[in-house]
């Protein structure tokens, strides 16, 4: 049997708080990294880029998406990784 823990109800809701807290600035943090990469490939192209239509588009993508957060937040977040070694690698053999 598994030794259980007991936490007062206060201790619970801060976990929970910052819990959300953590998520939200993750997934914020996403978010402000995929603009800023748009941007900088629109400039590198010098082309126009419409923030707020980068930013609505992102949202109606998510919303349209059927997974959890988690999920949503570790593609995206993957994907930004698999952007930013590609462009490395453009950037590499430029050179």
């Amino acid at each position: 049997m598994e030794p259980m823990v007991t936490i007062s109800v206060k201790d619970y809701n801060e976990l929970v708080r910052n819990s959300g807290d953590k998520r939200v600035i993750k997934a914020l943090k996403i978010i402000i990294n995929r603009v800023l990469y748009d941007v900088s490939v629109a400039m590198k192209y010098g082309s126009n880029y419409n923030v707020v239509d980068g930013l609505q588009s992102f949202i109606k993508k998510i919303q349209s998406e059927d997974s959890c957060f988690e999920e949503i937040i570790e593609r995206y977040k993957n994907d930004s990784l698999h952007e930013s070694t590609e462009e490395d690698k453009e950037g590499s053999e430029v050179r």
